[in-house]
């Protein structure tokens, strides 16, 4: 919390998913932190149903470490954890060698298609380049699959390789009908943001800056054979 902005983050080390938000604080100097069980602030969130209604958020007036969210005709009350999280804003990368662009709704329809052939934890390998990208999955007894899809690609070419889920889970947080991937190397993290109006042009030292977005996902790719 700070000020009239409101950040969520949350991860469970494969990746990192971080929301920006604007309220409005009781105080315009407020600040803090707080670390919430997630499933007990997503269960939360669903019971509350509040359809527009204003969400109030209060915190323990003694000091405690108990958290309320409250609206016109509910209440519930939760306790904090007593810990630290992950200096999280040091792992968003702030540069990338390479931005593609994807239409969400055909991405999400070629991983499940491709995935057919796995057992369901196998990787969906991703191989971008300039207009296309592939996906391809198996190569097992099970066989091998593989599409292809269009996309805007600026950098250089790329093959990746990501949980089917994990990045399923992303996509589908996205917001918006395309998304754009930042990426570095294909041993490092990539983060998955909303397309804005423009995407960011190269700099003069060949790397391409992070979208502005309020949402940012970090996913940490699967390692390949070899």
């Amino acid at each position: 919390i700070d000020g009239e902005h409101l950040v969520l983050a949350a991860t469970d080390r494969f990746r990192l998913a971080v929301r920006t938000l604007d309220w409005a604080p009781a105080r315009a100097d407020i600040s803090g932190e707080l670390l919430i069980p997630a499933r007990t602030l997503a269960e939360t969130a669903k019971s509350l149903d509040a359809h527009g209604e204003p969400v109030e958020i209060a915190l323990d007036p003694e000091g405690g470490r108990l958290l309320g969210i409250s609206t016109a005709e509910r209440r519930t009350t939760t306790r904090l954890i007593d810990a630290d999280f992950p200096k999280f804003r040091s792992l968003l990368p702030k540069s990338h060698t390479s931005l593609a662009s994807v239409e969400i709704s055909p991405l999400l329809d070629a991983i499940r298609r491709v995935s057919l052939v796995t057992d369901g934890n196998s990787p969906v390998k991703l191989d971008f380049s300039e207009g296309n990208l592939t996906l391809s999955a198996g190569g097992s007894d099970l066989g091998e699959a593989k599409e292809q899809l269009p996309c805007a690609f600026a950098g250089e070419p790329l093959v990746i390789a990501f949980h089917p889920s994990y990045l399923k889970d992303g996509l589908g947080s996205i917001g918006t009908d395309r998304v754009v991937f930042g990426f570095n190397q294909a041993s490092r993290s990539a983060i998955l943001v909303p397309e804005p109006s423009e995407l960011p042009e190269q700099s003069t030292d060949g790397t391409f800056p992070t979208p502005e977005s309020t949402f940012t996902y970090l996913l940490m790719p699967v390692r390949l054979p070899g």
